[in-house]
C-alpha cells in the first residue's frame, strides 16, 4: 500500500513540476493581459475612462464577457492544485501516524513520513512571481479595486482643481 502510494504521488509530482516549468512564462504573460484587460473594464464601470465609441464598447463588452471571468477562474483552479497536494499530505500524515501504532507497520510509517517531508509542496506559480493560492484570489480582486478607487481618488482631485 505505501510502495504504490509513493509510485502514484511521485508521478503525479513529477507531472505537476513539469507542467509547472512548461506552462509558468505562458500563465505570466496570460494572467499579466489579463490584469490588465480587467484594470480597464473595471476604471470604465466606476467611470474614469469617458471615451463613448459604439465599435469600442462592442469591444470592450466581448472582452468583459471572456477575460474579465477568466482572469478570476485561472487563479481558482490553479489554486485547487495546491489545496489537493495539502490535503493529501495531511491524510498521508494521519495515516502514517495510524501506521505507527503498530508495530509491524512502524517501518511504512516512517517509510510514508520522511517520502512526504522529502516531496516539495506543489504550488503553481506565474514564473515564479506569484504563487496560487486561495488568498491569491482575494488579494487580487482587492488591489484591482483598490487601485481604480485610488484612481478615481485622483482624478476626482484633478478635476477640484481644474475648476479654481
Amino acid at each position: 500500500m505505501v510502495k504504490r502510494y509513493v509510485r502514484e504521488y511521485s508521478a503525479l509530482h513529477d507531472l505537476a513540476c513539469l507542467i509547472e516549468s512548461a506552462l509558468s512564462l505562458q500563465i505570466f504573460w496570460i494572467m499579466t493581459s489579463h490584469f490588465t484587460v480587467v484594470f480597464s473594464i473595471l476604471s470604465k464601470i466606476l467611470g474614469f475612462y469617458g471615451y463613448s465609441d459604439p465599435a469600442y464598447n462592442l469591444e470592450n463588452s466581448a472582452f468583459t464577457a471572456f477575460q474579465g471571468p477568466s482572469f478570476f477562474v485561472i487563479i481558482f483552479f490553479a489554486s485547487k492544485v495546491n489545496s489537493a497536494d495539502e490535503e493529501l499530505r495531511r491524510e498521508a500524515k494521519s495515516v502514517a501516524f495510524q501506521l505507527s501504532l503498530k508495530r509491524e507497520h512502524k517501518e511504512c510509517s516512517e517509510l510514508l513520513d520522511r517520502f512526504i517531508q522529502s516531496k516539495e509542496r506543489i504550488v503553481l506559480t506565474a514564473w515564479g512571481v506569484f504563487h496560487f493560492t486561495r488568498s491569491f484570489l482575494f488579494t487580487s480582486a482587492g488591489v484591482l479595486i483598490s487601485y481604480n478607487l485610488l484612481i478615481l481618488q485622483l482624478n476626482a482631485q484633478n478635476e477640484k482643481h481644474a475648476e479654481f
